[in-house]
C-alpha cells in the first residue's frame, strides 16, 4: 500500500504523519529507490499511476489536480517546497510525455463515494500510448463533463 506521495522533490524521502488518514508519504528519493530495486534486467518499472480520494477542501494536491486538468505529475522540475507562492504552472496539455520515475495522480471520479458533494465538474481518464522507445510514450488526458 503506497499511501500518499510528496508534492516536491526536495521534501523528505519518507514522512510519517500520525494524525493523518494516510500515515505514510513517500518522497522522491525513496520512490526512485523502490522503483529501481523492484525492476529487473528484463522488466523495468517506469513509474506509478494512481487515483486520489478527494475532499471538498482545496488542498495543495487538489489545487494541482484541478490546474493540471485531472492528472498531476508529482515532483515537477520547477516546483520546490521553498517556493510555493505562487505555485509554478502545472502540466495541462492534452498529450503529455511520460517522465521516467514519476508518480501520476488522477482525479477520482466525481460521482464516486469520494467525489460526492465535492462539486467537481469533470472526470478524467488517460490513454497511454506505448512505443518502442520509452521516450516516445505519451499520455492523452481526457476530461468528461459531469452534470450534477
Amino acid at each position: 500500500m503506497w499511501h500518499d506521495f510528496t508534492l516536491y522533490q526536495d521534501e523528505p524521502g519518507l514522512e510519517i504523519e500520525p494524525h493523518s488518514a494516510s500515515r505514510l508519504r513517500f518522497g522522491y528519493p525513496l520512490t526512485q529507490s523502490i522503483l529501481k530495486l523492484q525492476s529487473t534486467p528484463s522488466a523495468r518499472i517506469r513509474g506509478i499511476l494512481r487515483a486520489h480520494q478527494h475532499s471538498s477542501d482545496l488542498t495543495p494536491i487538489m489545487e494541482r489536480l484541478i490546474t493540471s486538468k485531472g492528472l498531476f505529475r508529482h515532483w515537477q522540475e520547477k516546483e520546490i517546497a521553498s517556493e510555493l507562492d505562487p505555485p509554478p504552472p502545472m502540466e495541462s496539455q492534452t498529450v503529455r510525455p511520460i517522465v521516467d520515475g514519476s508518480v501520476y495522480t488522477f482525479n477520482v471520479s466525481p460521482d464516486s463515494i469520494y467525489g460526492v458533494n465535492c462539486e467537481y465538474d469533470f472526470h478524467t481518464y488517460g490513454i497511454l500510448t506505448l512505443a518502442a522507445s520509452f521516450a516516445q510514450w505519451r499520455m492523452q488526458v481526457v476530461n468528461l463533463e459531469v452534470v450534477h
